[in-house]
Formats: structure tokens, C-alpha cells, sequence
């Protein structure tokens, strides 16, 4: 901060740079940072009982969306439209509708047709030789809107073992379930899946991202996307996501306040610019609280500022112009005066 020569009664003080010798040292914020262990995650092998840890953070060691026991690959069996974990092992949940898991084999997942002549309806069983399957069980023919192949009776807009044509089977994706919309094959994708590359038949994983309205590389909410964009932080811890001064690891100080919440329905001024609750000015401004005291070799004392900010964390000369200069002077008395200052005090 600009220092000036101040005038003051019958004495002169100088402000000078040994200030904070005059005074004492003034504080600054290192301290642990709180956020620090959400902006950086958990490293492998620190992850709670009953987590793991998959790629950049904890989850659930039986979440099939990450594997089952030690792996991390999704749990996705064929023709499956839900998995889970059972004795740390993939198994199926529930199949894709006219399918079912009639042999137990993971491999395979769902692999039977129910539409089919010899599992019409349920596993094993089967229509007699002059019969066709329907949805509704056995039958002399097809009903209307459906077409027979092999003995199955389908729609061919939306059988995804016929999709289009008979035998036309859709693919088993990863990560999905199979779906024949209109004759076309498609997938439908699991939980924290999408269709990033553009091939409707197959579904990746989401990225893990923060919404990052103000640009400053941190984020608040989670979010899933395929890839990060302008309004997405790959780090979490975000403190005040309308100012992009304001973020974990700032090492700028500021002279003008952010507004938060005040608790009450309003706004109140804050000079946290680290997000780690504490306002904290630069060590070289040095100040002094009340009672003002008239320093015997005509150094500068200063008062508590006018803005009457108080608080846990607050420090109230972070954003101030305005010091009180006491001398004493030559007959013995302590004259005081408010002093301007160039730039306001700059805090984080």
C-alpha cells in the first residue's frame, strides 16, 4: 500500500514501512484449508469400509454400476435391464421384458426368448408342433399386427430379437439394454451411461464434472456428461459460484467484497476469497485495535474501521480507506485524525 507523509496538530508522524514493527505483526491464513479434502479425493486404499476406489472417487464396493468386489468395470450382463452384486460377484436383476435367465450363466445373462416355441411364456415351456408363441402364451396363429418367425410371433417395429426383419436381432450393448424403436435397432442406456460417440447401439460412461457457472475452475453441484464443457469444473469446493474471484487455493487478495448470504434474508459483505471461512489481509498491513494508542516515538495507531463488520472469520479492516493517526504531541497529549489511504485493504 502507497504510504504518505500525514500532518497532524502540532507533530508530524511518518508512515513508513517499519509500521509493523511499530504496531505489531498483522496475521495471515496459513492454516489448513477445510475444503481441501473435497477439492482433492481420496486416494486409493483411503476409502471408507465397504467403498473402493474407481478412477476419482469412492463407491460402493456392490455397486453394479462400478463392478462388483475389486473391479470397476460396470456390471452389465447380456440382455439384462438391471444387474446387481451378489457374494461380490455380477449377477442379473432383471431381464429385458420377453426374456429371462433360464440356465444361471452370467455369460449368457438373459439368454432365452420367451417368445420362443419352446420357452413360450416361461423357461421350458414348450408349444405343441402346430402351435406358434404369442405374448399372451400359445396359439394356432399370429394375431393381428405381429409376424411369425420360427414360431415366434413379434412386431417387427419393436422386437429387438426381430428388428425390422425376422432374425434381425439387435446387438447386446454395454452398459444398456437393447431397443427396437421403428425397425431400428437402439440402446437404452443404463444409469450414468449415454450415447457419447454417436452410435445409438452403445452407451459409455459419463464423466464425473461440477457445475461451474462463473468459469473459475471450481464447481458446486455434481454433474454427469460425456465431456467437460465452458460451465463444467473438473474440481468441487466452489464457495461462491457468481464470482470467479472467489475459489479454493486464491492466492489474489481484493480490495472490494463478494455479497453472501447474511442468514437473514439479505446479503452481507465477505473478503473470503480461498473459500476456507476465514478473511485474511496481507501480513505487511499492520494494525492495531482500540483502545488507540498514542505511540511516545510518533508512530501511527489505528482504530477500529467505521464498518463494523464482525464475526467469525471476519476481519474488519479487510476493504477499508480509512486509518486513525494518533500522535503525541509536544505538550503531552495524543491527537488523533482519520487518515486516507490510497487503496482499500485487500484481503482472501
Amino acid at each position: 500500500m502507497v504510504v504518505r507523509r500525514v500532518f497532524v496538530g502540532l507533530a508530524c508522524a511518518f508512515i513508513a514501512a517499519g509500521c509493523a514493527d511499530i504496531l505489531g505483526a498483522g496475521f495471515d491464513d496459513a492454516k489448513p484449508d477445510p475444503v481441501q479434502a473435497l477439492v482433492d479425493p481420496p486416494k486409493p486404499g483411503t476409502c471408507p469400509r465397504g467403498e473402493k476406489w474407481c478412477g476419482v472417487a469412492c463407491v460402493r464396493e456392490d455397486d453394479p454400476a462400478f463392478g462388483c468386489a475389486g473391479s470397476c468395470e460396470p456390471c452389465s450382463p447380456p440382455y439384462a435391464s438391471a444387474a446387481q452384486c451378489k457374494a461380490g460377484q455380477c449377477a442379473v436383476r432383471r431381464c429385458e421384458a420377453g426374456r429371462a435367465d433360464c440356465d444361471g450363466k452370467l455369460e449368457n445373462g438373459c439368454e432365452t426368448s420367451l417368445l420362443r416355441r419352446g420357452s413360450c411364456g416361461a423357461c421350458g415351456l414348450a408349444c405343441a408342433a402346430d402351435e406358434v408363441c404369442t405374448a399372451t402364451g400359445c396359439a394356432k396363429s399370429c394375431p393381428p399386427g405381429t409376424t411369425s418367425c420360427d414360431g415366434a410371433c413379434v412386431d417387427l417395429a419393436t422386437d429387438p430379437d426381430h428388428c425390422g426383419a425376422c432374425g434381425a436381432a439387435c446387438a447386446a450393448p454395454g452398459n444398456g439394454t437393447r431397443a427396437c424403436v421403428a425397425g431400428a435397432c437402439r440402446a437404452e442406456c443404463l444409469a450414468g451411461f449415454a450415447d457419447c460417440d454417436g452410435n445409438p447401439t452403445t452407451c459409455e460412461r459419463l464423466g464425473r464434472f461440477f457445475d461451474d457457472a462463473d468459469g473459475d475452475g471450481y464447481g458446486t453441484t455434481e454433474a454427469k456428461a460425456c465431456a467437460k464443457t465452458a460451465k463444467l469444473a473438473d474440481a468441487p469446493g466452489d464457495c461462491d459460484d457468481t464470482d470467479s474471484r472467489a475459489h479454493p487455493g486464491q492466492t489474489a487478495r481484493f480490495g472490494a467484497p463478494r455479497l453472501v448470504d447474511d442468514g437473514k434474508g439479505g446479503k452481507r459483505p465477505s473478503f473470503d476469497f480461498d473459500c476456507d471461512g476465514v478473511e485474511a489481509r496481507d501480513p505487511a498491513v499492520a494494525v492495531q485495535p482500540t483502545p488507540l494508542v498514542c505511540p511516545a516515538d510518533g508512530g501511527v495507531s489505528v482504530g477500529v474501521p467505521a464498518g463494523g463488520r464482525a464475526g467469525a472469520g471476519v476481519d474488519p479492516y479487510c476493504g477499508e480507506r480509512y486509518r486513525t493517526s494518533c500522535v503525541l504531541t509536544v505538550s503531552g497529549f495524543c491527537a488523533c485524525q482519520p487518515v486516507a489511504e490510497l487503496d482499500p485493504v485487500a484481503c482472501r
